[in-house]
C-alpha cells in the first residue's frame, strides 16, 4: 500500500479507469478516487468506455467521465 500511495503523490497526471458497463460501485468509486485526487492538486482524466447509465448521471464528477482517450501514454 505504502508503494501505490507513494507511487500517486509521485504522479501528476493520473487516468483513473472502471470496468465496462459499469455498475453503481464502478462509477462511485471512479468519480469518488478521481476528485479526492483532484482535491490534492493531481490532474486526473476519468475513464470508461460505456455511457454512464442515467440513474448515476446524478453522482458529482459524473459528467466529468471521459468515453475516449487521445494519448494514453501521457499519463504515469
Amino acid at each position: 500500500m505504502n508503494q501505490i500511495i507513494q507511487h500517486i503523490k509521485a504522479s501528476q497526471d493520473i487516468l483513473i479507469a472502471s470496468h465496462a458497463e459499469p455498475d453503481g460501485d464502478s462509477i462511485g468509486s471512479l468519480v469518488a478516487l478521481g476528485l479526492a485526487l483532484a482535491k490534492v492538486d493531481k490532474k486526473i482524466t476519468m475513464y470508461n468506455p460505456s455511457p454512464i447509465p442515467a440513474v448515476y448521471r446524478f453522482l458529482p464528477g459524473a459528467d466529468q467521465i471521459v468515453r475516449q482517450i487521445q494519448n494514453p501514454d501521457t499519463y504515469e
